[in-house]
């Protein structure tokens, strides 16, 4: 009788993890968790179809007897394995048993027993040996993709007819080695782009990541200080010390993003984001519902947000102030002989209310810098690493 027991607190959040990848009923996978128990290590896997995790078990310990031979495998009820140990108190050691037809696990004085599924499933058997020869690879640093990945994706497509909106564009360079992504819903744009140590990539590659599958992908990228990603024409294998995910790609060719990137040659200025955001919810509350928008202007030193006049009614109106730091005047807009900072570009334009409040989630907080043109162009928002895009609306 093959037996192990692990901690549940290290153990529920990766079983948790894992088991979200699992398929449907009927489809790839069939909602099973695989085990494969060795005499070291407990591996689990699951597999959707468009996602495959496999992540080792951590602090495991397995004991074992002469009349159960290891390696062994199972394949049990994903979201059970998921009910059971979740209300399990915190620091419970728990103990599991392979036993014919069940797995029979023992946390304090409760029992559970799990039914072993006899059928088989071919998309959850391991993977053969990896080959590289044909995909680029790059060692990032992890908790900064994750962080990038989730930022992007606030302004990915969600449902959007144009299959390659729905995604994150990851491409991997070379000449200095680094990444970029970028994600938009054709509104507007989130792109970061990051310089890595020389080496760090083996070759040039890109692809789209489907927004489906990226909340598993930026867990798992976040669980280690490096990851190893493989990027090749079936999707991206991201691997850590402890787990491996397999996601797919979206077919087709990205947008032609750098022609919504504005040149920074107009308007700027700088705020405090805090204050900015703070701003925003005081008077997002009486936009119009069927036309959330804001309107923006700067007078010298001070920007003023306005719910559109006439929002809810005539007689209702929001305004918010605040005071920013206008930056040097450009020389489009100063007449000849004048001096740059005696011409600043005052800033005009209306945009979507809920695309402003994302701005949040898309930046790091701190000092953000703003660029503008005029009252059709796109405003700029960063934070000196990732660019946020947002279209002006009609006025």
């Amino acid at each position: 009788m093959a037996q192990f027991q692990f901690p549940r607190d290290t153990a529920y959040p990766i079983v948790h993890l894992v088991a979200s990848c699992a398929g449907t009923p009927g489809g790839v996978g069939d909602m099973a968790l695989r085990l494969d128990i060795s005499a070291t290590e407990v591996r689990l896997t699951a597999n959707n179809g468009a996602l495959r995790l496999s992540a080792l078990l951590p602090d495991v310990q397995v004991l074992a007897d002469a009349k159960t031979p290891l390696p062994c495998a199972i394949h049990i009820p994903a979201e059970k394995l998921v009910s059971v140990l979740k209300p399990i108190p915190k620091g419970t050691e728990v103990k599991a048993a392979l036993e014919p037809g069940k797995l029979a696990l023992r946390a304090g004085k409760s029992k559970f027993s799990l039914t072993v599924l006899s059928d088989n499933h071919p998309a959850l058997e391991p993977r053969k040996a990896d080959s590289v020869a044909s995909g680029a690879v790059a060692v990032l640093p992890g908790a900064q993709l994750a962080r990038h990945l989730e930022q992007v994706l606030v302004s990915a497509g969600k449902q959007d007819a144009r299959a390659i909106l729905n995604g994150v564009y990851l491409e991997l360079l070379q000449n200095p080695d680094g990444y970029r992504m970028t994600a938009s819903d054709g509104r507007r744009l989130a792109h970061v782009e990051v310089e890595l140590p020389q080496g760090s990539i083996s070759r040039e590659d890109a692809c789209i990541l489907p927004v489906t599958n990226l909340a598993t992908l930026i867990k798992a990228a976040g669980s280690a200080e490096t990851v190893e990603c493989l990027l090749d024409e079936h999707g991206l294998r991201l691997r850590t010390p402890s787990l491996l995910l397999e996601t797919n790609r979206i077919d087709g060719e990205y947008l032609a993003y750098e022609r919504a990137l504005p040149h920074r040659d107009a308007g700027s200025l700088e705020l405090d984001s805090a204050e900015f955001l703070d701003c925003l919810k005081q008077v997002a509350p009486l936009t119009n519902p069927d036309a959330p928008s804001l309107q923006l202007t700067t007078d010298g030193d001070t920007l003023t947000i306005r719910s559109r006049p006439g929002a809810v009614s005539a007689q209702e109106e929001a305004v918010a102030e605040m005071t920013v730091t206008p930056a040097v005047g450009n020389p489009e807009v100063c007449p000849p002989g004048e001096p740059r900072d005696a011409c600043p570009l005052e800033l005009g334009v209306l945009l979507n209310r809920d695309y402003l409040l994302d701005s949040g989630k898309v930046l790091s907080p701190g000092r953000w810098r703003v660029y503008y043109r005029d009252a059709s162009s796109a405003v700029e928002l960063t934070d000196g690493e990732t660019r946020y895009i947002v279209m002006a609306m009609r006025q």
